[in-house]
């Protein structure tokens, strides 16, 4: 057993016992169930488990994003990829409930030999007062525990290879537009990946693409050097590259990801609607004023569009624009084996500097509704995803720097050009591994949106409570 499972494991059973043993003698128990279900600890920690378990979505309520974490952002981002670890095994389930009661309110339902312990409230839950208290007045115990536990289950260090020995030495484009000419530097220096980006092209100018672990104000935004966070131990996680276990994918923060093809780099980064706020559950269809008002800052619309695999439906959907970075990898740097662990066509590297990014392609994204009411918009969960259209393309510095970076002739980088301006005007459904030459949606006849008159209960606010920095 670990450090971090001791100190939960005994920190849970003195709440167990609070709420099993009589506060003094003659005293009644706390639980309407009988005594001998009460000695048994699998009664109290499974059932919590067991809901969360079903639950598909973030397990606590947080306003923060992937820019600006706090440490329910960390739990939700830590505990999604520890779940599959229980899957098959009791041991691991049980102590995910009991971090679990640990961190949130209870109460129980039932009585007799139907009681059963249950959260106070309904998903996402709020963090309890007296776990608050806890991230105030000893973050480096349970809190930190339970976050370096998740991470220890949840992840693991990246394996890698040379990059040269996974990525195309030319412009790896689709066989659906023209490609009669090869671009390849002259001696074999370096090779070609894409990734998405959706942040401003003169921030991308600025910064390049270092993983955001590396950026010391994303660091502290983020809490990373906060007591809680198992990142700042003295072997400084942050510093390495992840995988995630649970999603079979790279780590968000720690490397930069790289597709292999351009098509599939159109779904990075990954459309998530309880990324914007978690209120935001279902198709847009059945979205009220409010819940929509959301979306603005994110620079995300909803349009409507003739759904083809419906007849010419109209539908409304979510669009938002994003740009694909071609980059030019020198063939020697580590690149992450990702697509070893779900045949995912991506790898990744730690950075991408400005100098490696050669071209910009700006691409419209229409994505696909979640199937469910109570589901969130996640592009990993639905195939196709999104229908895709190219917009337009430029270099990201002179055509003649890029032109000296690689190293090739006039005609050559005009040769690349011509292939990039080939792609603007294109259409194609993707998901997250697949491209697909046809598309779901008519994105050619965009139309408006009536404003929705009706606002739903659903929008609901739970009050906002960050923890402490």
């Amino acid at each position: 057993m670990s450090v971090y499972e001791s100190i939960i494991k005994a920190e849970s059973d003195i709440l167990r016992n609070a709420w099993v043993k009589p506060a003094s003698p003659g005293a009644a128990v706390r639980l309407p169930w009988p005594q001998d279900k009460l000695q048994d600890p699998n009664q109290f920690f499974d059932p919590l488990w067991d809901l969360a378990r079903k639950f598909a979505g973030p397990i606590c309520y947080t306003r923060s994003t992937n820019n600006n974490l706090d440490y329910g952002g960390w739990f939700n981002y830590f505990f999604a990829e520890a779940k599959p670890s229980a899957t098959g095994n009791a041991d691991i389930g049980r102590m995910l409930g009991r971090i679990l009661s640990l961190m949130f309110d209870l109460k129980v339902v039932g009585a007799g030999r139907t009681a059963k312990l249950t959260f106070a409230e309904d998903f996402p839950l709020s963090l309890a007062s007296s776990f608050y208290g806890l991230l105030e007045r000893k973050p480096r115990a349970i809190p930190r525990a339970i976050l370096g536990y998740l991470f220890e289950i949840g992840f693991e260090e990246a394996t890698t290879t040379q990059a040269g020995d996974y990525f195309a030495e030319n412009l790896a484009l689709k066989s659906n537009m023209p490609d009669g000419v090869a671009i390849r530097s002259s001696k074999g220096e370096f090779v070609f990946g894409y990734r998405g980006d959706t942040r401003d092209l003169p921030t991308i100018i600025k910064q390049g693409a270092r993983c955001r672990a590396e950026l010391d104000f994303w660091r502290k935004n983020c809490g990373v050097d906060q007591a809680w966070h198992p990142w700042n131990s003295g072997d400084e996680k942050w510093k390495k590259m992840w995988f995630r276990k649970g999603s079979k994918d790279n780590d968000y923060f720690t490397m930069n990801s790289l597709a292999k093809e351009f098509h599939i780099s159109c779904a990075y980064p990954m459309f998530r609607s309880y990324e914007i706020d978690q209120r935001l559950r279902g198709p847009v269809s059945g979205w009220g004023a409010d819940l929509r008002a959301l979306l603005g800052p994110k620079k995300v619309k909803v349009v409507t569009v003739r759904n083809k695999k419906k007849g010419g439906k109209l539908e409304e959907v979510l669009s938002d624009e994003t740009r694909v970075f071609a980059c030019a990898i020198a063939s020697g740097s580590l690149a992450a084996e990702t697509f070893k662990l779900a045949q995912y066509p991506e790898s990744a590297v730690r950075n991408v500097n400005l100098e490696d990014m050669l071209a910009w392609i700006r691409v419209r994204r229409y994505h696909r509704p979640p199937d469910g009411p109570d589901d969130h918009y996640d592009s990993t969960r639905v195939d196709p995803s999104m229908t895709i259209k190219v917009i337009a393309w430029g270099w990201v510095r002179t055509e003649d720097e890029t032109r000296a970076s690689l190293g090739c002739t006039q005609s050559g980088i005009k040769a690349i050009g011509a292939k990039l301006q080939n792609l603007v005007g294109k259409m194609f459904d993707i998901s997250h591994t697949t491209y697909y030459q046809s598309t779901t949606y008519d994105v050619d006849s965009v139309g408006p949106v009536t404003p929705p008159t009706v606002t739903p209960t659903s929008g609901v606010q739970k009050p906002v409570r960050l923890s402490t920095r």
